[in-house]
């Protein structure tokens, strides 16, 4: 089997092994609102069948503000705390 990933858009990183069928990367540096990153992953099996798709993912700023969210019942006001962000 072949796995090999091609970055196709964003800020440029380093795949932890571009030709596994599990890479990593460290997520860059990236401007306030966070910025997209795109891969394209090929998969070739034993038998020479190929498949392609894309994956995306968006990395945030840490220092972007976070937003909260409240419930509101009859008689309390209940803070449920920020909005969780994943920081890949």
């Amino acid at each position: 089997m072949a796995y090999p990933w091609l970055q196709q858009s964003g800020p440029t990183v380093v795949l932890s092994d571009p030709t596994a069928a599990v890479a990593t990367f460290v997520a860059p540096q990236v401007p306030t609102g966070g910025s997209d990153l795109a891969f394209q992953l090929t998969v070739t099996d034993n038998d020479g069948n190929v498949d392609t798709d894309t994956v995306k993912f968006h990395v945030a700023n840490h220092y972007d503000p976070t937003s909260s969210l409240h419930v509101i019942g009859q008689d309390n006001d209940f803070l449920l705390g920020p909005v969780e962000r994943l920081f890949t």
